[in-house]
């Protein structure tokens, strides 16, 4: 019997001590023997609210937080919105959705800003608004944010893959999401504290090289054939400044008449990629915009007036009467079809095979900050290899008595 009353005692003291508030020292079982507290209080509306806490090595450790529950709970119930962890406003989670509009805004105001002080035919680019729609899709609109992780990237190369892209396109897709998780990140304040996973792909793994340009052949049957129709005039003056400026599609559509130096044979081109201007002395370049210039061409403040995809449809259907497979994929597997970028890559390799050293062309041609993404674009020409003959040929001939 006193046993039964013994055993019912040490029940009501548990009860007791799982309800009393305050500061008090217990043994618990993941932090052993600490100082504990449990306090209640109201808010504006008369809500009761509980907080209990444990883990404190010392009664100060504990009285501290306990303090500052007691004064923020006192402010709130004066009105006044108290940050931090004991705050009670729940922050909405941010959703895939919501990160893609907002980074997408964010995208096209800067678009607008350089369309108004650079480029009136700029735009951004429709494949990475359709990229991150199909992310959305696959990682799904509804699901929050600080859910991605790593395994969520990965998953998505391997789909990407699947659907025929090389890695060097699937790390380009990767970069553009990231972009867009980082700018969720900090722009909202429930993922203060995310961590936008690392991208699954190695350097050495996308490190892919295109090893393509147009030879010189190619180049005189494209520019018979472009000039050839009234209609392909501005892609036959875009395909000849590329080659003489190795310059990318938006810079050239950039170009404004105010940008030339006609009495100097000076064209200033902005790289919106690299945010630099770089200043080319070119005279046939001036030559061919001045011939533009009297003809009418062009609108009022830029020297072309015409959108990218029209020059790409030219050059397409030009490639297919010069029998060259144009774009990025060819139904043929042993043919390489080129694309407008390769004018780039052509012009590059050009200079350098005319003895032009590598600092002069990484440095006012390509507009690269390191040298060593200047080589990736170079390839041997057949005239670059015969100059390698002759010199080894000379040199043996040299040491031969």
């Amino acid at each position: 019997m006193l046993s039964d009353i013994n055993a019912l005692m040490s029940t009501v003291s548990k009860k007791k001590n799982i309800k009393r508030y305050g500061i008090w020292q217990e043994e618990t079982a993941r932090h052993g023997k600490c100082w504990c507290f449990k306090i209640s209080w109201f808010d504006l509306q008369g809500k009761k609210h509980r907080k209990r806490q444990s883990g404190f090595k010392t009664k100060e450790e504990a009285q501290q937080v306990f303090d500052e529950i007691k004064r923020n709970a006192r402010l709130e119930r004066m009105g006044v919105e108290v940050p931090g962890v004991f705050t009670r406003r729940k922050m909405k989670a941010t959703i895939v959705s919501q990160a893609i509009k907002a980074y997408i805004k964010v995208k096209e105001d800067e678009r607008v800003a350089r369309r108004i002080s650079q480029n009136p035919n700029a735009r951004w680019h429709r494949g990475q608004l359709d990229l991150l729609y199909r992310w959305e899709t696959f990682a799904g609109g509804d699901n929050k944010v600080r859910d991605i992780k790593e395994d969520h990237l990965k998953a998505w190369t391997a789909h990407e893959v699947q659907r025929g892209l090389q890695l060097s396109s699937v790390s380009r897709s990767l970069n553009t999401i990231r972009a867009c998780l980082n700018h969720a990140q900090q722009n909202n304040e429930d993922l203060e504290n995310y961590k936008v996973p690392k991208k699954p792909l190695k350097r050495k793994e996308t490190d892919f090289k295109r090893e393509r340009f147009l030879d010189s052949d190619e180049i005189k049957k494209l520019s018979e054939t472009l000039s050839s129709q009234t209609d392909y005039r501005d892609a036959f003056d875009f395909f000849r400044i590329a080659l003489g400026t190795a310059s990318r599609m938006d810079e050239i559509l950039g170009l404004r008449w105010r940008d030339v130096d006609f009495k100097n044979n000076i064209v200033k081109l902005y790289a919106s990629k690299t945010r630099k201007e770089k200043n080319l002395y070119i005279p046939a370049v001036v030559e061919i915009i001045t011939a533009r210039k009297k003809a009418n061409l062009g609108s009022e403040t830029h020297v072309f007036a015409c959108r990218d995809h029209r020059l790409r449809k030219v050059f397409n259907r030009v490639s297919v009467s010069c029998g060259m497979p144009y774009g990025q994929r060819s139904s043929d597997p042993n043919a390489t079809p080129w694309s407008i970028h390769d004018l780039r890559r052509t012009a590059l390799t050009n200079l350098l095979a005319n003895n032009v050293d590598l600092a002069t062309v990484s440095r006012d041609w390509a507009q690269h900050e390191d040298i060593t993404e200047t080589t990736r674009y170079l390839m041997p020409t057949a005239l670059s290899k015969k100059l390698a003959t002759d010199a080894s040929n000379a040199l043996v001939n040299l040491a031969t008595p």
